[in-house]
């Protein structure tokens, strides 16, 4: 029988600090495909496989004092955004890669608090490694 891990212990490290009050995030792979479709495919649309990527999506509470958020911040808005070290931690499994800060929004609801969400876009290789 496997056991679950519950997701308040999955941690997001953004330049060597931690999302503080994390909602939640989510890590999400892609590859590309590229059209080699001809004639001779007969309709029949045919592809090769293309690059590979990931991307992280998350959203937490606004915390003046947050590190990770004011990193995010400053790197939104910089005239030369900056790559950034990402880690996830899953249970013993770790992800690690390098990423863009790629959108960043600050909502504030009228009868609640103020959250902010993200998107890191990865630049390279994901290393994936078990403790």
């Amino acid at each position: 029988m496997s056991s679950s891990i519950r997701g308040n212990t999955v941690t997001l490290t953004i330049g060597g600090d931690v999302i503080a009050e994390s909602r939640d995030f989510s890590i999400a792979f892609d590859v590309a495909d590229i059209d080699v479709t001809s004639r001779d495919s007969n309709r029949w649309g045919e592809f090769l496989i293309g690059n590979v990527g990931w991307t992280i999506n998350g959203n937490a509470l606004y915390i003046a004092a947050d590190v990770a958020k004011k990193v995010m911040l400053t790197q939104i808005t910089a005239a030369s955004p900056s790559l950034y070290t990402a880690i996830i931690t899953i249970g013993s499994q770790t992800f690690t890669g390098s990423a863009y800060i790629t959108s960043l929004e600050i909502t504030a609801a009228h009868a609640g608090v103020v959250e902010y969400s993200f998107t890191m876009k990865g630049s390279g290789a994901l290393a994936i490694s078990a403790s």
